[in-house]
């Protein structure tokens, strides 16, 4: 098995809200200023820029979500070592997309939208010109139109919103984040944990596609990578298991499991393997509940300390060091 590889990841973009909204509000007010007081057109095009400084500072400057993406060959993924800060800004741009709604519901609710928007606008306008001559009325009326036209083809066609989500992330990351909770609890406080993220190569650059859970306890040495946590999805719920991950030179050890439970010892050429799981037949244990997580989880620290406990002079003072 092939440790993650630490490499650069594109950041996402942090909110901001005067970049994002205070000021391309201030600019689509200005233009419809222009508009009121001099051009149509010219006053369209500072809307339009406005429409578009927010759309570049907000979801448009983080484009790893903003696609739908068409993947290439399982050749083209890799894993790579992130920070939670990475992995927290990944779940809110998952929930701005939620928030968003998808397919055909979306597109009405636009359109929906769009129509109360005409309506209110055209009401508006009548109740402001009455009075002030038939051709103003007209002008503005004119003018609510062109707005209403740009309106249209920037939400339908230009800058549509596309609602496309790594969906193994957000099935995965809640129980990962469920599992850390619990960590002071367990005594587990000071145990590293660091996230491991597939990226998948697209025609428009990577995205994120897989997530994984790397804990480590503290002063641990080089030959002990750590222990990995995985979800895997059975029958539509979450089924979390343990690997703990160390070098050849480093022995793992193996606890005693009961008949709930699997450990299993896995070889590969580079490193130790052991794989903790729950015992699943066709009488159940497909999924893992929070109690069941608890008690393999115990069975993964009891290894990493009887592997410590055991581990050679040389392991041990790499740990010192």
């Amino acid at each position: 098995m092939e440790a993650a590889k630490t490499a650069p990841v594109a950041p996402a973009a942090e909110s901001d809200i005067l970049r994002e909204v205070v000021i391309p509000t201030l600019v689509v007010m200005g233009g419809l200023f222009v508009q009121m007081q001099w051009s149509a057109w010219l006053g369209l095009a500072v809307i339009a820029g406005g429409f578009w400084y927010g759309y570049a500072q907000g979801w448009g400057a983080d484009p790893r979500l903003n696609l739908s993406p068409k993947l290439k060959a399982e050749e083209g993924k890799r894993w790579v070592q992130v920070t939670a800060t990475e992995v927290g800004r990944i779940k809110k741009k998952i929930e701005v997309i939620d928030n968003l709604g998808s397919g055909c519901l979306w597109g009405l609710f636009n359109l929906g939208i769009s129509l109360l928007v005409f309506v209110v606008g055209m009401g508006t306008v009548g109740v402001l010109s009455d009075g002030l001559g038939n051709s103003f009325a007209e002008e503005m009326l004119g003018t609510a139109f062109l707005d209403l036209v740009f309106l249209g083809i920037w939400y339908f066609w230009i800058c549509a919103p596309n609602t496309w989500k790594p969906h193994l992330v957000e099935f995965k990351l809640p129980v990962f984040e469920a599992l850390l909770a619990g960590f002071p609890a367990l005594g587990l406080g000071k145990w590293s944990r660091e996230y491991q993220l597939e990226l998948a190569k697209t025609d428009k650059g990577e995205v994120p596609t897989d997530l994984k859970l790397m804990i480590k306890p503290p002063d641990a040495p080089k030959e002990l990578l750590g222990v990995q946590a995985q979800v895997a999805i059975n029958r539509g719920g979450p089924y979390l298991y343990f690997v703990v991950i160390t070098r050849p030179s480093l022995p793992i050890f193996q606890p005693a499991a009961g008949d709930r439970d699997v450990v299993e010892r896995k070889t590969d050429k580079d490193v130790n393997i052991l794989v903790i799981r729950q015992f699943a037949n066709k009488h159940g244990g497909y999924q893992t509940s929070a109690s069941e997580i608890k008690r393999l989880l115990d069975l993964a620290v009891r290894s990493v300390e009887g592997t410590l406990k055991n581990a050679p002079a040389s392991a041990s003072a790499t740990a010192k060091g």
